[in-house]
């Protein structure tokens, strides 16, 4: 079973997890214009799951976005900022594709082993990527 969701302009906050994806088949979230704020969780991505983000802003949050189990994410125009522990955790086998965002104010801005690829924008302090 594949599905997609999609949603324009909303308001998610104070939750435990924000927006959370998992499926063993592909499984595609996209995110515009939304607020993600004040969850354990922004945002979590398992298991194969895709989501594009386009103009988000995911603050506030223990951490912003989440991607474990081979999950992939593109972030364009996004603010993930001031999340209590970090902006991006990135497991291993899984990959975040970042343009023109601004990832800051985090105390880890970007963590995990996984595959993180920025395009402009800010990321402060940005991993060391190779």
């Amino acid at each position: 079973m594949s599905g997609r969701l999609e949603a324009v302009r909303c308001e998610i906050s104070a939750v435990k997890m924000g927006v959370a994806v998992s499926t063993a088949q592909t499984q595609q979230c996209v995110l515009r214009e939304c607020h993600v704020r004040d969850a354990e969780v922004g945002i979590a991505l398992f298991a194969g799951a895709a989501a594009e983000l386009h103009g988000c802003e995911l603050r506030g949050n223990g951490v912003g976005l989440s991607l474990c189990q081979g999950a992939t994410a593109t972030l364009q125009d996004c603010r993930v900022h001031h999340n209590t522990r970090s902006g991006l955790s990135v497991s291993a086998r899984a990959r975040a594709q970042i343009t023109a965002c601004e990832v800051c104010d985090n105390p880890q801005s970007i963590d995990g082993p996984g595959d993180v690829a920025a395009d402009g924008g800010r990321t402060d302090p940005l991993r060391a990527m190779q």
